[in-house]
């Protein structure tokens, strides 16, 4: 089965962030992510604005531009680059159908989890480890010197694993 189009392009744009901003999936904040919105899409986050992001990752600059960043003449946009942001996900196509900036952000969402660092699963708490960090209120030291700490009553406190 083969991928789908977003991921595809998704993967591509990520891989050409890897070689120009390695350390880039640190700096977007994946609950504030939208491919849709300028300023929260991942060249928005990145670099401020969709367009600056745009301009700085494919080396073009026009100087017309509206309040959002877009360039207010057809030459940016006809000079290719809006077609290479859209194949390296960037931007949505809309000429394609089914084709939307909500599975985009669930794509990059997944280029994102895949750069960041492995969270090592916790380890199950062992009786030991536990006797280690648990004071005991009947010799009142940490840990107890005879490794069966009890509450202020004189109570085992009882292991929770």
């Amino acid at each position: 089965m083969g991928q789908r189009m977003e991921t595809i392009r998704a993967r591509a744009g990520a891989a050409l962030l890897d070689l120009i901003r390695p350390d880039w999936a640190t700096e977007i904040n994946v609950l504030r992510l939208d491919l849709s919105d300028c300023e929260a899409c991942i060249l928005g986050q990145l670099y401020g604005k969709y367009y600056t992001g745009a301009e700085k990752l494919f080396a073009v600059a026009k100087t017309g531009k509206d309040s959002c960043g877009f360039p207010t003449d057809r030459a940016w946009t006809d000079s290719g680059i809006e077609a290479t942001a859209t194949r390296a996900g960037f931007i949505s196509d809309s000429k394609v159908r089914d084709f939307d900036y909500n599975k985009l952000t669930t794509a990059w969402r997944r280029e994102i989890q895949r750069r960041l660092p492995k969270v090592e699963a916790s380890k199950p708490l062992t009786r030991k480890a536990w006797v280690a960090v648990t004071t005991c209120e009947g010799c009142k030291t940490t840990p107890c010197k005879y490794d069966m700490p009890v509450d202020v009553q004189g109570y085992p406190i009882p292991f929770p694993g």
